[in-house]
Formats: C-alpha cells, structure tokens, sequence
C-alpha cells in the first residue's frame, strides 16, 4: 500500500510539474536585438513620446471557421490543410525547457508593438528622448516634439499541414526528412506622427512584413525561430522588420 501511495506521489508530482505555468508580458517575449548596428547618422535632438496603438484587427470568424480540419489530414488523397488566425498572440504561447517551465503571455500585440518600437527608437539614438506613454498624458499639452500614434491593421498567421494525399501513411516522408508544417507571419501597422501642437507631421503611412515570415517545422527543421518556439517567435522578427520601417519613416519625416 506504502509502495502504491509512493508512486502516485511521485506521478502527481511530475504532473504538476508540467503545469507550471509562468506570466511573461508579451513584449518581452517579443523583445529582440538591434540590427542593422546603431545608426547615429539618422539621430536627431528631438523628444518622441510613442502611445499606444488601438487594435484595428478583426476576428475573422469566417476563415477560422473554414479552416481546415487537422483530421482531414488522415484522409488519403488530401495533400494539406491550411488554417489561419489572425489574433496569433491569442492561441500561441511558448516554452522553455520544456513542460515544466510553460510560459503564458499576458497583453496583445497592439500594446507590445509600440512598447518596442520605444526602445527600439531609445537603444538605437535616433532620439534624444524615445519613451512610451499612456495616451492620457499627451492628450493635451505636453514637453515631447512629437508623438507617435497607430493602429495595428493585421496580424495573420497561416498553417499548412502536409499530409502528401498519404494520410496516416505521411509519416514516411516526415521521416526521409520532408517538412509536415509550414507557418507564415505577416504584420501590417498604419501610423500616424504628430508634433508637439497636436498637428500631423506629414501623411498618415503603413508599414508592414512585404514577404510573410516564413519557417517550416519538421524532422529535420528545427522547432525555433528567433530563439522561440515556432510559429511564435516568427513575430520576433515580424514586429522587427515593421518598427524598423517606422522608426525610418519617422526619422525621414522629422528631417523634412
């Protein structure tokens, strides 16, 4: 009876042990190195204020409803199934070392993107002063040069399951090292800058991912991307790539 009570113990403790689940603010979990290196030549001896950006995106009931079953991808003679989600941040965690160490990310992108688009702007001097702010604060009179406002357009993550028309049997070609998954990532902002009256500062723009983000997850491919778990950290270098388009086009703004 002992022995019995021992090994329940023990089961209920490695359990356990993979439920542990850790909140982690989902712009850290997006946070991501300076490239290009930094780029003095661009700086200016200005202060910028970045808000937050209001969510445009829609839940796109429809397409997700259509999406292709996984099942579907038992049946022979069906050669993949795709799905889609436009909220990613939503349904996509990730992990570190494994079960145990499972981590949940609390906010959306909306509020993530122009937090780092902040410290981007601080950690690579094109300011003087880049900081983020809650919109309240510069609502009326304040000490920035500008601030930056936008709207989070789209955020589309597609998943392609190949099943090669083999169904069960599509374990062969997973095996001779053919990919079973492929993700793409796209991200689309429009912005807005203003200067320290309220006014706009040239016209409203859109930057986004030109070519989706792409990573195919298979034997031989590898689980990360960006040194997250894939499909996830494909928005490391998704929020990259458009804050480095802001910060630019804000940058060629300001010099006009």
């Amino acid at each position: 009876m002992r022995r019995v009570m021992l090994v329940v113990a023990v089961l209920a403790l490695a359990v356990s042990g993979c439920t542990t689940v850790r909140v982690n603010p989902l712009y850290h979990e997006l946070s991501y190195q300076l490239t290009p290196a930094l780029d003095t030549e661009m700086s200016v001896d200005k202060t910028i204020a970045v808000v937050p950006f209001d969510d445009g995106r829609m839940y796109d009931d429809a397409n997700i409803a259509t999406s292709d079953s996984v099942l579907l991808n038992w049946l022979p003679l069906v050669p993949y199934t795709v799905g889609h989600d436009t909220h990613p941040e939503v349904t996509h965690n990730t992990s570190e070392g494994g079960c145990s160490n499972s981590i949940k990310v609390a906010g959306t992108l909306a509020d993530a993107m122009p937090k780092l688009l902040a410290d981007y702007l601080h950690r690579a001097r094109r300011f003087s002063k880049a900081v983020y702010v809650e919109a309240a604060e510069v609502k009326g009179p304040h000490h920035y040069d500008y601030v930056l406002r936008g709207t989070l357009v789209e955020s589309k993550l597609e998943t392609t399951r190949y099943s090669y028309c083999l169904g069960p049997a599509a374990l062969v070609p997973y095996l001779l090292g053919l990919p079973t998954t492929r993700y793409s990532a796209s991200l689309t902002v429009e912005w807005q800058l203003y200067d320290m009256s309220g006014k706009p500062v040239g016209n409203k723009r859109t930057s986004s991912v030109e070519t989706p983000v792409v990573h195919y997850a298979g034997l031989y491919y590898g689980t990360l991307s960006n040194h997250k778990n894939a499909p996830f950290g494909l928005y490391i270098e998704a929020a990259r790539t458009v804050n480095e388009k802001i910060a630019t086009g804000v940058c060629e703004l300001v010099a006009e």
